[in-house]
């Protein structure tokens, strides 16, 4: 292969997935905690906070501030990977849901909020 044609090939490689990465990176998504090894309270271990991440910046999800009226309008009570499974259009893979864009972005803002309040002061 001539280095016209690898460059150009390597040209056309980047112009298709530059995009699709950038898509992706946009994505909401909240990541399940890692579990304790080695403790166990009641029936199962306990774990680390779950994460909520927007282009590869994640903040921990904390239920110690109310949940936003937007994502009450949607029956969410409790901000847990587990509720959030149950929702239409959430996507699961394996340790991580993917969240619609508006649902992902109100959790995102709730936490981003509760931590400025509570270190700015």
């Amino acid at each position: 292969m001539s280095r016209k044609n690898r460059f150009s090939a390597l040209v056309m490689v980047l112009l298709f997935t530059l995009p699709l990465s950038a898509s992706i990176q946009a994505e909401y998504s909240l990541i399940q905690g890692e579990k304790w090894n080695g403790i166990q309270i009641g029936t199962s271990a306990p774990r680390s906070l779950d994460l909520i991440c927007h282009d590869s910046n994640c903040l921990q999800i904390l239920n110690q501030f109310q949940i936003p009226a937007e994502l009450q309008s949607l029956g969410i009570r409790k901000l847990s990977l587990e509720t959030l499974a149950d929702i239409k259009g959430v996507r699961s893979e394996r340790d991580r849901l993917f969240l619609p864009d508006n649902m992902g972005r109100a959790i995102y803002r709730a936490n981003d909020r509760f931590f400025k309040d509570r270190f700015e002061r």
